[in-house]
């Protein structure tokens, strides 16, 4: 994905505008995701095993995903709302496992999986 918008940018193609565009799905349908069956699961199970976190903290991380898809699921009859919907659960859901992790353990996380998707298939 990083490699598209550079090259994206690297060639003029609507520069800062079209980044803001597309970082900006991509939180769409990041956020979206949560709301799938499993979808806090396959979010949170894969980095608590790499950041190695402590029981608490993953209860903590599935429950935050739970309060942001409740949100989210009556919006998701309208594409517009579902959009802005997915963009602001994926942001509360970001902002809290912040507040939860660690320095090491976002780094530990950072060093295997890129972009949220990465060299893990999920």
């Amino acid at each position: 994905m990083r490699i598209l918008l550079a090259a994206i940018i690297a060639l003029g193609f609507g520069a800062p505008a079209m980044a803001s565009e597309l970082d900006r799905q991509v939180a769409d349908a990041r956020g979206l995701s949560l709301a799938a069956k499993d979808g806090c699961s396959i979010e949170i199970d894969t980095e608590a095993w790499i950041a190695n976190l402590p029981r608490a903290t993953k209860r903590s991380l599935h429950s935050a995903c739970r309060q942001v898809v409740d949100y989210m699921r009556p919006r998701l009859g309208n594409n517009v709302s579902a959009n802005a919907a997915g963009e602001a659960a994926r942001a509360a859901y970001a902002q809290r496992r912040e507040e939860l992790l660690t320095p090491s353990q976002m780094l530990r996380i950072a060093s295997i999986v890129e972009d949220g998707l990465g060299l893990l298939c999920r």
